[in-house]
């Protein structure tokens, strides 16, 4: 059979995805769940090019990132690869900025 809209991209693992067409010109976006950043663009086309249908760029993924900014009321960090198991000699620094007035809370699990 020929193909005629672009495959099913999938929903990436510790994400969500909007939009679910898969004909040329129909667009996807990509949100990752809190405490994972998104490596890749968070929207793809579709696009067909002669007879084949895929999607520009590739669709992105999740990954739990070593280290960054946390600031406002509330965030999530996780260790890189989780939940995966801590890689061996990692370290990770993380800065957490909150308003002068509040009280940083740490809740491990």
């Amino acid at each position: 059979t020929t193909a005629t809209s672009c495959n099913d991209p999938g929903i990436p693992v510790n994400g969500s995805r909007y939009g679910d067409s898969k004909e040329p010109g129909d667009s996807m976006t990509f949100q990752c769940d809190p405490g994972y950043q998104l490596q890749g663009q968070d929207t793809i086309t579709c696009v067909r090019m002669d007879n084949r249908f895929y999607w520009q760029p590739d669709p992105p993924t999740c990954m739990a990132t070593c280290g960054g900014n946390v600031s406002g009321p509330s965030g999530v960090i996780l260790s890189p690869n989780y939940p995966q198991p801590y890689p061996p000699g990692k370290e990770c620094d993380w800065r957490i900025r909150v308003n002068p007035d509040f009280v940083i809370a740490l809740i491990f699990k």
